[in-house]
């Protein structure tokens, strides 16, 4: 009958488009992974960034009439419209966040991995252990990996991670710098413990709200997990800390933590304020539109006020009602 040859048909449109489909967002050369499935009250999509460690993100809206898909995620204010080409292999298209990208679609059988030459392959000539440890605060579970040498009195070092949410291998763009590292030290007679940072990936604890003090609670932490075990000499161990981990390595070097070496690996060499200030200039500058010169000068005297503010000799909750206005008052000139 009529229904159910419209059901039919509705169902063969639908099946076009369902399944994981994956581009590159150009300029930015940023993966996207789109999982489009066929729900109960209709099409579901959500989204992967892989190369930004953002999974299963799902879209609020999705449409598609048989030929053209689009779909929004207010949560980013992003948004995506392809058309899909005749034999149902590709959807070419663009991404909308705050600029337009192309984003061309094409159907995969599952995820691709990008893998990288250094990653370190099996067999491993190493003993290898996932590990959980209380952290620098109550809420906190870190979890991690612990790799030692199979014999001997090794040395053993805490990995800590650079700024951002990161887990315990560093990943970025494919790339799993602390994982490589980690073998090597381990593969020459270094045992070696990584760990996810708080409120990320296996780790409990929230993310937003850390400082770098946190991260040293944590890393001393790691270092007294680490000193409870009778299979490693507790005045065997050493902290490597990158980029902001260089900084939590030299406080806890000033708190007079129990490590017997240090390594400050790309650690920052100048102040706080001057590092945030390059970063923003330089993320502004990377920008896929321009930006006028004279907004960039109005961001970076904003700034300058908000570190004033810091540095005053007042409550945090005072400082924060004197941002919070000077913030406010800047923002309205935009």
């Amino acid at each position: 009958n009529e229904l159910t040859e419209a059901a039919f048909i509705d169902t063969v449109v639908v099946d076009r488009i369902v399944g994981v489909w994956e581009g590159t967002l150009s300029q930015v050369n940023l993966r996207i992974v789109v999982h489009v499935e066929n729900g109960d009250d209709g099409l579901l999509v959500r989204f992967d960034s892989p190369d930004q460690n953002a999974y299963g993100i799902p879209a609020d809206s999705v449409s598609f009439d048989g030929e053209q898909l689009s779909f929004n995620v207010d949560s980013i204010n992003a948004g995506y419209v392809g058309t899909l080409n005749s034999d149902g292999s590709l959807i070419r298209g663009r991404w909308s966040q705050l600029v337009d990208l192309v984003l061309d679609l094409g159907r995969v059988g599952k995820d691709s991995a990008r893998g990288r030459a250094q990653n370190p392959k099996p067999p491993f000539p190493y003993d290898i252990e996932d590990v959980s440890f209380d952290g620098g605060a109550p809420d906190v579970t870190l979890a991690g990996t612990l790799t030692l040498p199979k014999s001997g009195d090794y040395p053993v070092v805490v990995l800590v991670t650079g700024s951002g949410a990161q887990d315990r291998d560093e990943t970025i763009v494919g790339h799993k710098p602390f994982w490589v590292l980690a073998d090597y030290l381990t593969r020459h007679g270094v045992g070696v413990l990584r760990y996810d940072d708080r409120g990320f990936a296996q780790s409990t604890g929230n993310i937003s709200t850390a400082t770098t003090a946190d991260f040293a609670d944590d890393a001393l932490a790691a270092i007294t997990y680490l000193r409870s075990r009778p299979d490693v000499i507790a005045h065997r161990i050493g902290v490597i800390g990158h980029s902001e981990g260089g900084n939590v390595v030299s406080i806890l070097a000033g708190r007079e933590a129990p490590f017997s070496c240090g390594v400050l690996m790309a650690g920052p060499a100048v102040s706080g304020e001057q590092i945030h200030q390059r970063q923003v200039r330089m993320i502004i500058e990377r920008q896929p539109f321009p930006i006028a010169d004279d907004l960039v000068k109005k961001i970076a005297a904003m700034n300058e006020s908000l570190y004033a503010v810091s540095r005053m000799n007042a409550s945090l909750e005072e400082r924060r009602v004197i941002a919070r206005d000077i913030y406010q008052s800047e923002l309205a000139e935009f």
